[in-house]
């Protein structure tokens, strides 16, 4: 009897132990944690849901990740319609006395960079998948108001060879193709949801992050008013 009273009071102390464990994690330590779970998407891919030219390709993780910025939160993320592999390893041609690389003509590459205050949040939701199999699941973290700024900048190929371009070397093979890249004017504005990727792989992953930021948005709160009810 007394050894069971003791097992039982054993493990009762470790519980607690290790929820108190959870419950001190810093500002700093709750955004590593989160930083770790984004890039679990790095090298998978999602199939973009919007209602442009792009929706139903499948884009690539090529970088997502999360930073303090002050009392602020910064996300960024970068998805391409190439692994990353297909475009840093292109071919590299040399036309009129300069060295380009060479791109699917089609080619684009989509850089998000979200900044926010996690007090701000009032919910977290899950985002269904346009596609179930889709490696890379989303969820959104809606504010009180559009006090998040978006920038949105987008990259792609920037020349086309002709075909058949008279009085120069080109090499027939290259006709028709795209080279260089050009980044485009960065779109920069204001919303009231954050967007946030993670690995869909695992079913818990989604429940694991909204409790990360849901405890991160009551570490903000208590540094701007510690005495607050």
């Amino acid at each position: 009897m007394k050894l069971t009273l003791l097992i039982s009071l054993l493990i009762t102390i470790a519980y607690w132990g290790h929820a108190q464990d959870k419950a001190s994690l810093t500002k700093e330590e709750t955004v590593n944690y989160i930083n770790k779970k984004l890039q679990e998407t790095v090298g998978h891919y999602k199939t973009a849901e919007n209602d442009g030219a792009a929706k139903g390709v499948k884009e690539y993780c090529w970088s997502h990740s999360i930073s303090l910025s002050g009392d602020k939160i910064k996300v960024s993320r970068v998805r391409s319609n190439y692994t990353s592999d297909k475009i840093n390893n292109a071919e590299q041609v040399y036309h009129q006395g300069s060295n380009y690389y060479l791109y699917p003509c089609d080619y684009y590459e989509a850089n998000l960079e979200q900044e926010f205050n996690p007090m701000h949040i009032i919910s977290i939701e899950l985002n269904k998948k346009v596609v179930s199999d889709d490696p890379v699941g989303s969820m959104s973290l809606k504010l009180q108001a559009s006090t998040a700024q978006r920038k949105a900048i987008s990259t792609g190929a920037q020349y086309k060879f002709p075909e058949g371009e008279p009085g120069t070397q080109l090499k027939w093979e290259y006709w028709g193709k795209c080279y260089g890249s050009k980044q485009f004017e960065p779109s920069i504005s204001f919303s009231n949801e954050i967007y946030i990727n993670f690995l869909a792989a695992d079913i818990a992953n989604f429940e694991k992050l909204k409790k990360a930021f849901e405890y991160l948005r009551e570490l903000s709160k208590a540094e701007d008013d510690p005495f607050a009810n």
